[in-house]
Order: structure tokens, then C-alpha cells, then sequence
């Protein structure tokens, strides 16, 4: 009979979804939905986690708002939908929404950082600032994620250089921040840019580190240019030379910090 047909259709895209085959277990919920009128909130799931796994966003946001709306209480679905929210460019929404996943979750670390990063996202720059505030105090920057959005969240504001050397530094000196040319560059200029007495040094310093990192002699470039600020005449004629055998820039502008060390 037709119901015993529908609770074995309904099964099937129940089994698929666990199964992770997310393909499958769409089409079945979809056929039982167009077949019988009816959304049942375990297929609206279904739907929508099946779309959302198969990162078809903006589809998996009118099932994920239903099976929400039903259940405003389901984790996982607001975990879904904050996601789907945030990657469909409605940040506030996300945010809104992040906010509730980490109070239902208790303030757990991951939960803020994803708070944090939607506020971020969201424009919310005091909101994001505060966030990390927070987590800086009960010592809960762990991962590389947890510094990395600490950094991006200091990095959009003003006059928090102290704030970006602080977590960067610390990232590093734990072995948790990968080295790569961006980063050591964030670091250096965080330095530069700091009221700091050491600070053109230290940027020296990480600019030092960064330049054979990257992908061209920008960074070469710019450490030149500094070092022939600062008079420091042989490593900035070095460094001039480096940024113009790595390419990807402005040869007379390398060539500029060779003729000013060559004439000092």
C-alpha cells in the first residue's frame, strides 16, 4: 500500500544521508515530498543537510529555516544554517545565529571563534574584538584557526598593533601558527607600524624571514627600503638585489635603493 511505499521511500533517503551519499538521499526525500505534499521535518532535514554537505548553500537554507523553525533547539541544524547563512553573503543572520550556537553550546571555544569570525564577516568589528577579548583571557586560543582569527579581527582595526604582535607572536612561539611569507609579513608590519622602541627591528626581523618565503621579491623590495631608511647600507643593497633576481616588481624602484646605498 501507498504508506507502507512512503515510510520505505522515507527510510531510504534516511539511510542514504547516513551512508553519505548525499546525491541519493536528496533525490529520495525530493521524490517523497513531490509524491506526497507533505514536508515532514526528518526529510526537510534530509534536504537540507544533503544540500548543505554537498555545499549547494543557498538550497539548503529554505529546508534548514523550516526544519529550524520547528525545532529551534536542533544544533546541528543551526550549525548548518549559520554556515549556509554565512556562505549565501548574509552575514548579520549568521551572526545572529552564531550567537545563539554558543550559548545553547555553552561558550565552548570553537563556537565562539566561529562567532567571532561571523561578526567579522559581518562587519561587527566591537562585537568580533570583544569576542576574542574574551577567549585571549580564559587562555582559550589553541588552534591555529583560534590566532589566525584573532589576528584578522585586530588586523581591520585601528591602533591594535600591540594586540596582532601579541597573538602572532605567541602563535609562533608555540609551533602553532605555520610559517608562511603572509604571515611573518602581518607580523612585521604590526611591528612597523607599533609605537614599540624596538619596533623597525623586530620588522626587520620578520620581513627577514618572510622574503625568500614569498612568491616575489615584493617583500625583498620593501625590507630595502627600510634598511636604506635606517641607513643600514650593505643588507639593503643585498636585499634590493634579491627582490629584482625574484621578480614580480618594479625594477627601478630596487634599482632606486642600489644607486642610494652606492652613494651614501
Amino acid at each position: 500500500d501507498n504508506n507502507s511505499h512512503y515510510a520505505a521511500m522515507s527510510e531510504l533517503a534516511q539511510r542514504f544521508l547516513l551512508n553519505q551519499d548525499y546525491e541519493d538521499a536528496y533525490k529520495w526525500a525530493e521524490k517523497f515530498t513531490q509524491e506526497t505534499k507533505v514536508e515532514k521535518p526528518e526529510l526537510l532535514k534530509v534536504k537540507g543537510n544533503a544540500l548543505f554537505r554537498m555545499n549547494r548553500f543557498a538550497e539548503s537554507l529554505a529546508p534548514l529555516e523550516k526544519v529550524y523553525a520547528a525545532d529551534p533547539a536542533d544544533l546541528q541544524t543551526m550549525q548548518m544554517l549559520a554556515k549556509a547563512y554565512s556562505d549565501n553573503k548574509q552575514p548579520e543572520k549568521a551572526a545572529e545565529l552564531t550567537k545563539k550556537i554558543v550559548q545553547t553550546t555553552g561558550n565552548d571555544r570553537v563556537s565562539q571563534v566561529n562567532l567571532a569570525i561571523t561578526y567579522l564577516d559581518a562587519k561587527q568589528v566591537e562585537a568580533a574584538y570583544d569576542v576574542i577579548a574574551q577567549l585571549r583571557a580564559s587562555n582559550q586560543l589553541v588552534e591555529e584557526r583560534d590566532y589566525l582569527t584573532a589576528m584578522n579581527v585586530y588586523m581591520s582595526m585601528k591602533k591594535r598593533e600591540a594586540d596582532t604582535i601579541a597573538v602572532l607572536q605567541a602563535g609562533f612561539d608555540a609551533g602553532v601558527i605555520k610559517p608562511t611569507a603572509t604571515r611573518y609579513n602581518n607580523l612585521a608590519e604590526a611591528y612597523y607600524y607599533s609605537d614599540l622602541p624596538n619596533g623597525t627591528a623586530k620588522a626587520i626581523e620578520y620581513w627577514t624571514k618572510a622574503a625568500p618565503l614569498a612568491k616575489d621579491g615584493g617583500i625583498y623590495l620593501n625590507l630595502a627600503i627600510v634598511q636604506c631608511q635606517e641607513e643600514m647600507w650593505a643588507p639593503c643593497k643585498e636585499n634590493a638585489k634579491n627582490a629584482i633576481a625574484k621578480g614580480g616588481i618594479d625594477v627601478n624602484d630596487a634599482k632606486a635603493q642600489i644607486a642610494k646605498a652606492d652613494k651614501r
